[in-house]
Order: C-alpha cells, then sequence, then structure tokens
C-alpha cells in the first residue's frame, strides 16, 4: 500500500510519476513527491479536469542528458503533450518509439532544441499525434517514409538540422498536413510538385537550404496557404503569377534566390507581407504594387528594378524598402498619407527631385533611407516634428542650403554626408540627446564646432571648412573621430586623450601646429591615429604596436631626436638653396630693368623696358611654379583632350554631364591633377550604360588612378579592356558593382598598382581560382552578391598584401581555408550567406590588424576559437545563423565592440566577463542553448542586449540602473524569475524592453513611465499582477505595449488615450474589470487592439476607424448591441466579438468593412438574419439560437425549390391514396362495393 493518500489520481499514474521524478533526481526538474505527493499540482505538470489523468508534461530546460526516463514517460497512456525541448538529449531509444507509439492520445510531441543525432527515426503507430517538433538538433540525412505512418499529423518541424537530400513528400497517409516547417537544412532539388497533395497546407517554409529550379505554378492550388517562405536558396525563374490567386495568403518570402523578370502584377492582392528583396528581379514595378489594401510589409530591395515608384500607396504601408535599385523620379508626394509608415528605405537608386516636406505627416515614420540618390534641394525643415524617427540617411544626395535649425529629437543617427550643405552646424544640435551617429563630413559647412555635443559614439565632420577651437567632446566617442580635411589651427588638444573607448582619430588635412601630446599613447582602445598633412613638429611618441600611426606631410615631424635634429638641418638647407635662388633671379632683374630704363628713356619713354621686365617676371614667376607644382594651372595634354572626346561620343552622355565644349576636367565624375595636367579618374556611377564598347577607349588614359564603372547595365567586361587597362600601372581602383555582369570571372592580367577591385552585385558564376593571383598591389577584393561556387579562392595575389576580403552572398561551398591566415594584413572578412562548413580556422586568431569578421548565415559547426578574444584590433565579430555548438569563449568580447552569435547552438552559462567588455555596444545571443543568470557586471557602452529565446535563469540583475546608453533591451523567452527591477527605470535611452514569455512575477513597475523613449514594451505570458500602473501611459513614443496572458487585474487606465503613438495594445489573457474607455477612440495611431480573456463589461464604446489588424474583444462580459459605427473600420481584417453577452442583430452595415476577412461572432445572444458577406469573410456564428442565415428565408432558388418539394409530396400522397382505393375496391364482394359506393353518395 503507498505511504500517501491519492484521492483524485490513478494508482498506476501516481507510480509512474513518482517513478520519473527520482529519474530526474539529477536534473533541474522542480518534481519532489517527498514534498508534494500529488503529481497533479507539480509544475508544468497538467491533469484532466477532474485530476484523475496525466495529460500534459513540460520537461523543458532542465538539463536532460540521459534518455533512460523517455520508456517510463510511456507508461502514462493518457498522455496528450510531451514537451522536452531545450535539453542535451542525444538519442531516441527504440523502446521509446515501440512503447509511445502505442498511446493513441499523444497529440503533440517535441524534441526541439537537443542534441539528437543520427537520422530520423521511423514513427510506427503514433495514431493520434497531430504536432511533431524535432527542430534545433543535429538530425541528419534523407527522409524517405519515416513519417508515412502518421495518420493524423498537422504540423511538422525538422527546421535547423543536417537533414539532405530531396525535400520528403512522404508526411502522412491521411494526407492532413498544415504546416511543414524543413527550414536550415542542406536540403536539395527542387520544390517538389507532390507537395499540393497535401490539400490543408496553410504554412510551409523550406528556406536556408540548397534548393534550385522555379517555384511550381502548382503551388497555386494550395487555397488555405497563408505563410509561404522561400528565401536563402538557389531557386531561380521567374516568381509565378498564379501566387496572386491564392486568397488566403498572407506571408511570402523569397529572398536571397536568384529570380528574374518582372515583379507579377497582382501579386499584393491578398498579400500582407512580401520579401523579394537581393535577387535579379528587373522592370519596373507594377502601378497597382503598394496600394493593395491588406499589403503592410514590402522588401524589393536590391533588385535591378527601374522606372518610378508607384504613387497609388496603400495607406495601412508599415514597410517600405526599395534600395539599392535603380529607380529614377521623384519621391511620390503621396507618402504623406501613410500615416502608419514605420520604415521608408528608398536608398542607392537614381530618384531626383527635392525631398517632399510632407513626409512630415508621417508621424510613424522610425527609419528614414534616402541615402546615395540624386536628390537636390533643401533638407525640409518640416521633418523635425518626426517625433518617433530614430535614423535619418540622407547622404550621397546634392542637398544644399544649411542644415534646419530644428531636427527631430528622437534621432540617434544622423548622416547628410556628401553633398553641399552650407552654413554653421546648429547649436540646437547639442539637444538630441538620443544622438549617437552623426555624419557630416563632405559638405561646405563652415564656423566652429558648437560646444556641449550629445553622448556620440561615433562623430565625422570631415571635409568641410570648419575652423576655431576644438570644443571638449563627449567621453562616450568610441569608434571613430574625423575632423580631417577642414582649417583647424592650433596645437592638437591634449584633452583628446580623455576618449579612452576611441578607436579612431582623423586629424589629417588641417594646420595644426607643435607636438603630439603624448598622452594620447595612453589611449587604450585606438587602433588608427592620422595625422597627415599637417603643420605638426617635434618627435613621434612612441605607441602601441596595435596602434597605426599616419603622419605624412608634416615635414618637422620625426620619430627620435636624432632624426628630428638631421631633418631640421635638411629642412633649412632647401631654405636656404631657394631663397638664394630667389634673391639672386630678383636682383638680376633690378639690374636689367634700370639699365634699361635708363637706355630706352631716351627713345621711347621706358615702354620696351617694362615689357621687357613682364617677360623676365614670367620667367621668374615659372621658375616658382617649377618649384611649387602644387600651384600650376597646366591644361590637359591634346592625346587626353582628344581621348575623353572621343569617350563623350561613345557614351553619348546628355549635356548636363558631360560638355564636349569644355574643358574635360570640369565635367561631372572627371577627377584630374591638381594642376589639370591630367586625368586620373571617372566615376561613370549610375549613368545608365548598356554598351562596354567604350571600355577600351578610356584605358587610352595612362594616367587614370580610380575607374568606377559602377550603377550600370553593363553586361561584360571585354578581353581589350582587360589587355589595355591592364598597362596601366598607376590604375589603383576598378569598380564594376552593381551591374549585369554574368558568365565567369575574368583573369586579371597585369594592373600592377591595382589596390581596390569591386565586382558585387552581379551574376557573375563559376570557381574562383588564380585569375586574381596577378594582383600583386591588391589591397580591397569585393566579389559578394554574385553567383559563385566552389571553394573560397586562396590566390589573392602574390604578395598576401589583402586588407579587405568581402565574398558575402554567393554559393561558396567547403570549408573556411586555413591558408586565409596567411594574408597577416587583413582587417575585413566577410564570407557571410554562403555554404560553408566546418570550424573557424583557429589561424583566424594571428590575424593581428583584423578589425570586422562576419561569417553568418552559413553552416558552420564546432566551437567558437578562444583565441579570437587575442585581437586587438577586432571590433565587429558576427556569426549568427549557423551551427555553431559548445560554450562562449571567456574574454571573447576583451576589445569587441559588436558580438553577434544568435541562431546557433552555443550551450552552458554565459561568461561573467562576457556582457564587461569596456567597448561593448551590441550583443546578441539570442535563439541559442545557453544556461544560467545574466552576468550582473556589465558595460555602460552597451547599446543593444540580446538574450532571448534562450533558458536563461535567475532574475533580471539590478546592476541595470548603470545602463545609461541601452536601447535595445530583449530578455524573452528564457525562464527568468522574480520582479521586473524598478532599477529599469534609469535606462533612460530605452526604445525597446522585452521581457516576455519567462517566470516573472509581482507588479508592473510604476517607474516604467519615466522611460520617456520607449516605443515597445512587451511582457507578455508572464505571472505579473497587480493593476496597470497609469504611469505607463505617459509614454508618449510608445507603439507597442503587449502585457497579455498575465494574471493583471483592476481596469483599463483611462488616461491611455495619452499614448498618441500606439500602434498596438495587446491586453487578453489577464483578469482586468469594468468598461473599456471610451478614450480609446482618440488613439488614431492604432492597428491592432487584442482584449479577449478578460472580464470587462459594458457596451463596445466607439473605435478609432483606422484599426487594420485585428479587434479581439472575445470572452468578457459585454452587453448591448454591435455597434453600427464598427463599419467605419474600412481597413479592419479581423473582429472578435464571440463569448460575450451581445444581444441584437448583426448590422446589415458591416458587410461594407471591405478588408473584413474573418468575423467571429460565436456564443452570444444575437438574433435575425445574417447579412450576406463577401465570399472571402469566414464567419463563425454558432452558439446563437436565434440567428437565421439569410439565405435560407430570402433566396428565391430556396423558395423555389420548397415549393417543388411540396408538390412532389403531395402528388406522391394522391397517388398511392387512389391506388390504395382502387386495390381496395377490385378486392371486395359486389353487394359491399354498391353499398360502399351509396354510402359515399
Amino acid at each position: 500500500m503507498l505511504d500517501f493518500d491519492f484521492p483524485n489520481c490513478f494508482i498506476d499514474q501516481n507510480l509512474t510519476m513518482i517513478t520519473l521524478s527520482k529519474l530526474l533526481i539529477n536534473t533541474a526538474s522542480p518534481w519532489d513527491a517527498t514534498k508534494e505527493p500529488n503529481p497533479c499540482s507539480w509544475i508544468d505538470v497538467k491533469c484532466s479536469p477532474d485530476k484523475t489523468q496525466v495529460t500534459h508534461l513540460f520537461l523543458t530546460g532542465i538539463g536532460l542528458e540521459s534518455s533512460d526516463f523517455l520508456p517510463v514517460i510511456c507508461k502514462i497512456g493518457s498522455l496528450q503533450w510531451l514537451d522536452l525541448s531545450n535539453n542535451r538529449l542525444s538519442s531516441i531509444p527504440d523502446e521509446f518509439i515501440d512503447v509511445c507509439g502505442q498511446i493513441n492520445e499523444l497529440q503533440t510531441l517535441s524534441f526541439s532544441h537537443n542534441y539528437l543525432v543520427g537520422p530520423l527515426p521511423t514513427f510506427h503507430g503514433f495514431e493520434g499525434l497531430k504536432t511533431l517538433d524535432m527542430s534545433w538538433n543535429s538530425l541528419g540525412g534523407n527522409i524517405g517514409s519515416q513519417l508515412d505512418g502518421l495518420r493524423s499529423l498537422r504540423s511538422l518541424n525538422l527546421s535547423d538540422n543536417n537533414f539532405n537530400g530531396h525535400v520528403p513528400i512522404n508526411l502522412g497517409m491521411s494526407m492532413m498536413l498544415e504546416e511543414l516547417q524543413l527550414s536550415k537544412n542542406s536540403f536539395q532539388g527542387s520544390i517538389p510538385s507532390e507537395i499540393v497533395s497535401y490539400k490543408n497546407l496553410h504554412r510551409i517554409d523550406l528556406s536556408e537550404n540548397q534548393l534550385s529550379g522555379s517555384i511550381p505554378e502548382v503551388l497555386a492550388n494550395l487555397t488555405n496557404l497563408t505563410v509561404l517562405v522561400l528565401s536563402s536558396n538557389q531557386l531561380s525563374g521567374e516568381i509565378p503569377t498564379s501566387l496572386s490567386n491564392i486568397q488566403t495568403l498572407q506571408y511570402f518570402a523569397a529572398n536571397e534566390n536568384n529570380f528574374y523578370g518582372g515583379v507579377p502584377s497582382g501579386l499584393t492582392r491578398f498579400l500582407m507581407h512580401l520579401e523579394l528583396w537581393h535577387n535579379r528581379l528587373a522592370g519596373l514595378i507594377p502601378p497597382d504594387f503598394l496600394s493593395r489594401p491588406n499589403v503592410q510589409f514590402l522588401d524589393l530591395s536590391h533588385n535591378m528594378l527601374e522606372g518610378p515608384i508607384p504613387a497609388n500607396v496603400s495607406q495601412n504601408l508599415v514597410i517600405l524598402r526599395l534600395g539599392s535599385n535603380r529607380m529614377n523620379g521623384s519621391i511620390p508626394v503621396s507618402f504623406e498619407a501613410l500615416a502608419n509608415l514605420t520604415h521608408l528605405e528608398l536608398q542607392n537608386n537614381s530618384l531626383t527631385g527635392a525631398i517632399p516636406p510632407q513626409l512630415s505627416s508621417c508621424k510613424s515614420l522610425v527609419v528614414l533611407n534616402l541615402a546615395q540618390n540624386n536628390l537636390i534641394g533643401a533638407l525640409p525643415a518640416e521633418l523635425a516634428v518626426l517625433g518617433s524617427l530614430d535614423v535619418m540617411y540622407l547622404q550621397l544626395n546634392k542637398l544644399s542650403g544649411k542644415i534646419p535649425e530644428q531636427l527631430p529629437d528622437g534621432l540617434s543617427t544622423l548622416d547628410i554626408s556628401w553633398n553641399s550643405l552650407t552654413g554653421s552646424i546648429p547649436s540646437s544640435i547639442t539637444g538630441l540627446k538620443n544622438l549617437k551617429f552623426l555624419y557630416l563630413q563632405g559638405n561646405d559647412l563652415n564656423g566652429s564646432i558648437p560646444d556641449g555635443l550629445p553622448y556620440l559614439v561615433e562623430l565625422h565632420l570631415g571635409q568641410n571648412q570648419l575652423r576655431g577651437m576644438i570644443p571638449l567632446m563627449p567621453l562616450s566617442l568610441q569608434t571613430v573621430l574625423n575632423l580631417s580635411s577642414n582649417l583647424f589651427e592650433g596645437p592638437i588638444p591634449s584633452d583628446l586623450s580623455q576618449l579612452n573607448g576611441l578607436r579612431v582619430l582623423d586629424l589629417s588635412n588641417n594646420k595644426f601646429s607643435g607636438e603630439i601630446p603624448v598622452s594620447y599613447t595612453q589611449m587604450a582602445t585606438l587602433t588608427e591615429l592620422i595625422l597627415s598633412n599637417n603643420h605638426l613638429s617635434g618627435f613621434i611618441p612612441e605607441f602601441p604596436q596595435r596602434v597605426s600611426i599616419e603622419v605624412t606631410g608634416n615635414i618637422g615631424l620625426a620619430d627620435s631626436y636624432e632624426k628630428l635634429a638631421r631633418k631640421k638641418g635638411r629642412h633649412n638647407g632647401v631654405i636656404i638653396v631657394v631663397g638664394v635662388g630667389a634673391f639672386l633671379l630678383v636682383t638680376q632683374q633690378e639690374t636689367e630693368l634700370e639699365q634699361l630704363l635708363s637706355r630706352d628713356d631716351k627713345k621711347t619713354g621706358g615702354g620696351s623696358a617694362l615689357s621687357c621686365f613682364h617677360q623676365r617676371t614670367s620667367l621668374f614667376l615659372s621658375f616658382l611654379f617649377l618649384l611649387f607644382p602644387s600651384v600650376s594651372f597646366s591644361q590637359l595634354s591634346s592625346n587626353q583632350t582628344n581621348t575623353m572626346m572621343s569617350l563623350s561620343k561613345l557614351l553619348n552622355l546628355s549635356d548636363s554631364l558631360w560638355y564636349s565644349t569644355k574643358d574635360p576636367c570640369s565635367w561631372k565624375g572627371v577627377r584630374c591633377s591638381s594642376g589639370n595636367s591630367s586625368v586620373t579618374g571617372l566615376s561613370l556611377s549610375a549613368f545608365d550604360l548598356s554598351n562596354s564598347n567604350f571600355l577600351p577607349v578610356a584605358c587610352k588614359i595612362e594616367t587614370l588612378q580610380d575607374l568606377d564603372l559602377s550603377n550600370n547595365s553593363l553586361r561584360s567586361i571585354s578581353d581589350e579592356f582587360i589587355n589595355r587597362c591592364g598597362r596601366i600601372d598607376g590604375l589603383k581602383s576598378l569598380n564594376f558593382s552593381k551591374n549585369l555582369l554574368g558568365g565567369s570571372l575574368p583573369t586579371f592580367n597585369g594592373f600592377a598598382g591595382l589596390e581596390s577591385l569591386d565586382l558585387s552585385f552581379n551574376s557573375l558564376s563559376g570557381n574562383v581560382g588564380l585569375q586574381l593571383d596577378g594582383l600583386h598591389a591588391l589591397t580591397s577584393l569585393n566579389l559578394s552578391y554574385n553567383m559563385f561556387t566552389g571553394p573560397i579562392p586562396v590566390n589573392l595575389g602574390n604578395p598576401l598584401l589583402l586588407e579587405e576580403l568581402q565574398l558575402s552572398m554567393n554559393g561558396f561551398q567547403g570549408t573556411v581555408p586555413h591558408e586565409i591566415a596567411n594574408y597577416q594584413n587583413l582587417s575585413l572578412i566577410d564570407l557571410g550567406s554562403n555554404n560553408l562548413e566546418g570550424l573557424i580556422p583557429t589561424g583566424i586568431g594571428n590575424l593581428a590588424t583584423l578589425r570586422i569578421l562576419l561569417l553568418s548565415s552559413n553552416r558552420l559547426t564546432g566551437e567558437i576559437p578562444a583565441n579570437i578574444s587575442n585581437i586587438p584590433t577586432l571590433y565587429r565579430f558576427a556569426a549568427h545563423s549557423n551551427r555553431f555548438n559548445g560554450t562562449i569563449p571567456s574574454g571573447i568580447t576583451r576589445y569587441l565592440s559588436f558580438l553577434d552569435l544568435s541562431y546557433n547552438r552555443l550551450r552552458g552559462p554565459m561568461p561573467t566577463d562576457l556582457l564587461s567588455g569596456p567597448n561593448l555596444q551590441l550583443v546578441d545571443l539570442s535563439s541559442n542553448l545557453l544556461e544560467g543568470p545574466i552576468p550582473a557586471k556589465v558595460s555602460k557602452s552597451l547599446l543593444r542586449l540580446r538574450l532571448g529565446s534562450n533558458s536563461l535563469s535567475g532574475r533580471i540583475p539590478p546592476s541595470c540602473q548603470t545602463f545609461d546608453n541601452l536601447t535595445y533591451l530583449e530578455l524573452d523567452n528564457n525562464r527568468l524569475t522574480g520582479e521586473i527591477p524598478h532599477q529599469l527605470s534609469f535606462c533612460r535611452k530605452l526604445a525597446l524592453l522585452n521581457l516576455a514569455q519567462n517566470d516573472l512575477t509581482g507588479p508592473v513597475p510604476a517607474l516604467l513611465g519615466n522611460l520617456g523613449v520607449l516605443q515597445v514594451l512587451k511582457l507578455q505570458l508572464n505571472n505579473l499582477s497587480g493593476d496597470i500602473p497609469s504611469e505607463i501611459t505617459r509614454l508618449q513614443s510608445l507603439s507597442i505595449l503587449n502585457m497579455s496572458w498575465n494574471s493583471l487585474t483592476g481596469s483599463i487606465p483611462s488616461s491611455i488615450s495619452s499614448l498618441g503613438s500606439l500602434a498596438h495594445l495587446n491586453l487578453q489573457g489577464n483578469n482586468l474589470r469594468g468598461r473599456i474607455p471610451a478614450t480609446i477612440n482618440s488613439l488614431t495611431s492604432l492597428l491592432e487592439v487584442q482584449l479577449g480573456e478578460n472580464q470587462l463589461n459594458g457596451i463596445i464604446p466607439n473605435m478609432p476607424v483606422y484599426l487594420q489588424i485585428a479587434l479581439n474583444l472575445s470572452t468578457n462580459l459585454l452587453q448591448g448591441a454591435i455597434p453600427e459605427n464598427l463599419s467605419r473600420l474600412k481597413d479592419l481584417e479581423i473582429l472578435d466579438l464571440s463569448n460575450n453577452n451581445i444581444l441584437g442583430e448583426i448590422p446589415e452595415s458591416l458587410i461594407e468593412m471591405e478588408s473584413l476577412n474573418q468575423l467571429i461572432l460565436s456564443n452570444n445572444q444575437l438574433d435575425g438574419v445574417i447579412p450576406g458577406f463577401k465570399p472571402y469573410v469566414s464567419l463563425n456564428a454558432s452558439g446563437n439560437p436565434g440567428l437565421k442565415n439569410m439565405t435560407a428565408t430570402n433566396d428565391p432558388r430556396e423558395s423555389s425549390k420548397k415549393s417543388a418539394i411540396i408538390a412532389v409530396g403531395v402528388g406522391a400522397f394522391l397517388l398511392v391514396s387512389f391506388i390504395f382505393f382502387l386495390l381496395l375496391f377490385l378486392g371486395e364482394p359486389k353487394r359491399d362495393r354498391t353499398r360502399t359506393i351509396s354510402v359515399e353518395r
């Protein structure tokens, strides 16, 4: 007999659960039968309503390693849900498959985020299994018929494994599959057309595989499909037009493929979300493409699209990305209607005209990127009203005029560099308290730098005409301070040495004098000091080895006292020689002049003597010009002039670009030497060039140093170009990026002086072997965004001088070669978004000058090498979306500013020093398997911290009050406990706070209302209690508020109307009471309201007319009728009023809601007739006994059917009656028949 009394549980299940608790005693399982004998009371156990059977087990993130306990679980015959995710299980025993396969009640089985290896098991039995999740493991091999016996399978997730072979098509005999997620594997071949046999599919995710071929047209037959994700494959062909016919399709992503052709018209007819970026789509954007009422997110960036931006744009658009195309025309003024737009990114096109001041009406705008176009005019002062604007990129345009006195006060990044802006830097810029990155270089700004700059991280003011004293710089500067090419004078400020986080200091090309401050040698993170072309003197202090110092053009400088003395002697000697020569020549001139004047006075009055003096003076000036060629003004040679004229005719450019009658040195894109004696640079970027016949002619310019042919439509590089330009030893830079180049990579013979080669954003393919090995001076190579395959090239210039290697977004395969470490000068390596496998070579840790290492979106495995932490110059390391395992090395952030290791399989606790690096600005470790507490010691320089979707435990460190610069804190989907620390209120720059899906308790801190720039607050799926603090409604910038699925009580604060920027409100799943505040109607930015599953009462108030995504008021205590004015919500897609006490009829006016596709009115007290909604509206009105279908009463066809049925019935009855009486009459005796007849008469 048992020692404990289990009144509500079956004895055998109690024994099984106690056995399980003993097997899990060495894990983090919270089960303890000695303290609580009833398993139905244990944490992570759910029982049937009568507490007699265990139905759900949640054994997630408790450190399970051994699989011995699995067969024991299968003894629980009533089990419906088994979640074993986020553990360390490496195998599934056959006994588990055999025994659990017999549990017909088991519906959900999850082994995600474990260490499972080997092939996929064959799932025999499992008759009732609907959901199978094996994602985030290391399972491999082909998938054949292992899953075909699952008769009830609805959802299958095998993403993020090592499966290969073809996409499986045997996925359950019943063909009932609804969700298929196979992303982040190595599936090959084409998308099988057999997939359409699963008619119920509403979600397909095949992204990040190696699929090729085109999208099958038959996918359009999946009439329930809502999500289709095909991103990051090698798919090609055109986007099928038939996809636009799937009325349920809301999300379509096929970015990072090789699709070509035009964008199909009508594709956005039903879509809400479309991503086709980084393909080869060409042609015009269809006129109706942006106008569809449902479209919210649209990304067509990095294609070859042309023509104007369509002016007809849906008001529901939230994100629009059209950057890096070839679009022209002006920015549509109609954008002023986009009140919900948060991201407008039109950079790197050929847009013209002025920036429309009407953009100031886009009050939700967070990112505005119009960089690298041909925009003109002034920077509109009206944009200052954009209070939510965080990032504004306007660089590389032709903007003129002054910088407006007022700018958007929420800016963190402002880049208006490389324009033609004039005037001074407005002093009001010091009031932009959130500003971190300021780029004003390459303009014509004058005056001095304002005092009191905000807490900047990076400041670029180079190539202007600034002068005066350099003010005290903010100590927050960490990355770059660039004051080069201005008119600053005097000594170099010694107080700049206090910028202990600074990496690059550029003061070159000014008029600084005096000595280099010795205190600069103590700048702990400095890696680059550029002081060239000033008037500095003295000796060069001894800097640490990590510091690269450039001091050329300072005649008085020497690297030691001895050399300084010798240099001064040589310098004085030169001055004496030049001075004596000039003195003798002038003296000779004066003597001859006196003689000529005395002689000629007698004859002509001195006129010829004066003329002779002018001739001699001219000779003297010529002598000076020879000594100082920098002031020479000689013209091009006839050969180069003729070559430029020939080029002008071949290119057939408009007069606005090249004037054939003027000096070629004044033409657009032409750069000449300082004396205009030779052409040194041609920039033909975005000249709409398609014919490459001009290229050999350009190579006749033997003085050419830079040739930029980017952003055109060139399709080939001729052999003649290679042969001719290869002989120009002075050619240093060659740029063919963003063209239509195809075929294999040319072999670059010659090019002895070529330092930079950019062939990115083309369609080049094949292997890269020895084609570049002859480039003896190569320091920068960019082959990214092509179609190259094969191994990573290692023959990149014989002297191994390479400094920058960019090979991202190709199809390179194999491993990261260890030979890459032979290029000891490398400062940038970008191998992201390829098909690389294997380990990171440890030799990379020996690259002492490496600054940026990007390995993201590959299939790399193994551990992160510990010696990466020894590179003092490394400030950015990104290796997200790989398969790295093991722990994070201690010390890895010693020098780093940016670390992104998200979406890997990293495990174990975070090193205690991980977040304390002095330069650290961004850390993203989300979506790993990390455990343990969050380190308490955090760098004050940290701007963004993302640790979501791990298994972290413990409390949120109260040391967060020191996060002075933190803008993003994301700790969602962990196992954090305790209360939300009120110290978070000290993070005054916080824009996003995500603590969702943890085990946090206690109230929502009222002090969070002090976070004045907070835009996103996510606290859902915790155990928070208490009232919603009214102080939250002080957050004027808040656009997303989600406190759903907690235990909050009280009422919704009426002051919620103060949240003028609020777009998404989600408070569902709490215990909120009272009425919905009538003031909610004033929230004109609201797109979504989720208030379901509370205890709200009263009537439904007026709702904001711009609601779009959903209005969910279900499962409350609401009364009264459905308001007629809900029909004003023309953009609303989902309306859920189910499970309330709503009375009356369904308003006929609701059929006018044009965007409505789901109407849920079930379980109320409605009556009357259901109006005739459009066919695409899914209506659920069950549980309303008084409701009648309109077709049941009003359809004349139904009435005629009923009449026909009645007529046939009556006729049949009469016929049967006649036959009956006839038989009766014929069968009786005659006398009886006669008597019967007489009686009837």
